[in-house]
């Protein structure tokens, strides 16, 4: 939608498509066409509220190139909380810098770090260890123990007891036993590499509960733009407790560590490669 609104005068009046839409309106102007800001206060006593909220809205979608049902949403946003009698303040609103800032303040979340390491090869300049040629990348990673930690103390998956039906009793989550009504195997704890594990984990246990938090690693290639022309490797973890339905879902990942394409080099680095590995 334009920035402006397009105002006519009444020899020349406006469609019905364009007064729906905002695009025009019919105000006396012995000048004929004229271009206003929607703001103008001649245009708020045409449009009412209603056109007003929602012409503004959809403008800013179209600046931001977000699809319009956005605007339907916002609305029922706006209803909600009127019926949960949540008053908006306007002029109490946080700009998103500031709020975001807030929101890290009340819920700490692990901060990713940055490491720069250099490649291995097959050169000779590898083959010597000369670190000045090597190529290298940023790596991008999390701390593990923080991760997990933020993992488990996520109560909509672990409030939520479907989400172990299979791999834990829940008469007696420590006994290890993993009752199935459904006669289906779990990849995972049914495995002889889990059973080996749960036993050895009992023996140095003694008589306390314990139990089994196996880890499940994934990685794959993922694209960033587009084009596809820049592209990522995120590794993901999850819980060998979790069920295969509740690990089918994006909220029982976190991620690890992200690591760059190393394949996507300019022409001129290539060549350069090529002439030290000569």
């Amino acid at each position: 939608m334009n920035q402006h609104v397009v105002a006519m005068q009444h020899e020349q009046p406006a469609t019905a498509n364009e007064i729906a839409t905002g695009t025009a309106t019919t105000m006396p102007n012995e000048f004929g066409i004229i271009y206003a800001p929607i703001s103008m206060f001649e245009l708020k006593r045409v449009f009412t509220s209603e056109e007003y909220f929602r012409i503004k809205l959809r403008q800013i979608c179209d600046k931001a190139n977000v699809p319009h049902h956005i605007v339907d949403d916002v609305v029922d946003l706006l209803r909600e909380c009127k019926q949960n009698n949540i008053k908006v303040q306007p002029e109490l609103l946080r700009r998103r810098v500031h709020f975001l800032k807030h929101l890290e303040n009340c819920f700490k979340s692990p901060i990713p770090q940055s490491i720069v390491i250099g490649l291995e090869g097959f050169s000779s300049n590898d083959i010597h260890y000369s670190r000045e040629l090597r190529d290298s990348a940023e790596i991008i990673y999390y701390d593990f123990k923080e991760q997990a930690l933020d993992l488990i103390r996520d109560i909509g998956i672990w409030g939520n007891l479907d989400n172990f039906k299979g791999t834990v009793d829940p008469k007696n989550p420590f006994s290890g036993q993993t009752p199935r009504t459904y006669g289906l195997l779990d990849e995972v704890i049914d495995g002889a590499w889990y059973k080996k594990t749960y036993a050895e984990c009992k023996q140095m246990a003694g008589n306390e509960d314990f139990l089994v938090l196996g880890v499940i690693l994934y990685c794959d290639k993922t694209g960033t733009d587009v084009y596809q022309r820049a592209g990522l490797e995120p590794l993901s973890f999850t819980f060998t407790i979790f069920n295969c339905e509740c690990r089918y879902r994006s909220e029982a990942w976190c991620v690890l560590r992200y690591v760059p394409d190393i394949e996507m080099k300019s022409s001129a680095d290539k060549a350069k490669q090529r002439w030290f590995d000569w």
